[in-house]
């Protein structure tokens, strides 16, 4: 047994190696979840960007459509010749008029037109960007999780096992010192004192009475 733990205490110093690159891989990962809280960032603010192009895209079409109402109806006063005045003075507009208030609603609409395409194409662009980063979030998202959960696994298996031997180690140090003692007084004859005065006294007393074992057995 002693020999085995013996055996197992070597390793120590590679198990102890192997903790701590496990530890540090563990460490390298909390700091690249860092990349992925800012791609978190960058998600959030995209959205709300998203969420701003869609409003104005809202309002720019509903605009727009007012515009084409405001030319529909300039439009069918000046093809039936009917009277036309103005919505603020109520005084009578010309066809000239009319045709000048048409053409600033069709340079206004034209306007606003061209920033809807505008910003319909930004919006799709960054529609495109938000799916590229939820995907690639999801996807460090998985490879951290399962990559963090497999070192901590590692580096609990890694402290049970040093600190398995450590207590074997403890127990086969108490057991060699218990040993090295027992050795000690069998070296000093340290051991059964009443029985080696006992055998010392039956010696003293063989020696005064000049006892001979072997003439004992001859007779």
């Amino acid at each position: 047994e002693i020999h085995t733990v013996e055996e197992k205490t070597q390793k120590l110093p590679e198990l102890r190696k192997q903790l701590e690159e496990t530890k540090s891989k563990i460490s390298n990962l909390t700091e690249q979840e860092a990349t992925l809280r800012e791609k978190e960032q960058s998600i959030h603010e995209l959205t709300t960007r998203v969420s701003h192009l869609k409003a104005e895209q809202s309002q720019l079409e509903r605009q727009i459509g007012e515009l084409d109402e405001k030319l529909n109806l300039i439009s069918s006063h000046m093809e039936s010749h009917d009277e036309a005045r103005c919505p603020l003075c109520e005084t009578e507009l010309t066809r000239e008029g009319l045709e000048l208030i048409a053409g600033k609603y069709s340079a206004e609409k034209q306007e606003k037109s061209a920033s809807l395409a505008a910003m319909s194409t930004d919006l799709e662009e960054e529609h495109a960007k938000l799916k590229a980063l939820q995907e690639e979030k999801s996807g460090l998202e998985a490879k951290f999780s399962d990559e963090k959960t497999t070192l901590r696994s590692r580096a609990e298996i890694i402290s049970r096992e040093i600190g398995d031997i450590e207590e074997e180690g403890k127990k086969i140090s108490e057991l060699k010192a218990s040993l090295g003692n027992i050795e000690q007084r069998l070296a000093k004859k340290d051991f059964a004192l009443a029985e080696q005065e006992a055998l010392t006294g039956i010696e003293a007393a063989l020696a005064e009475l000049d006892y001979d074992p072997a003439r004992h057995e001859q007779i």
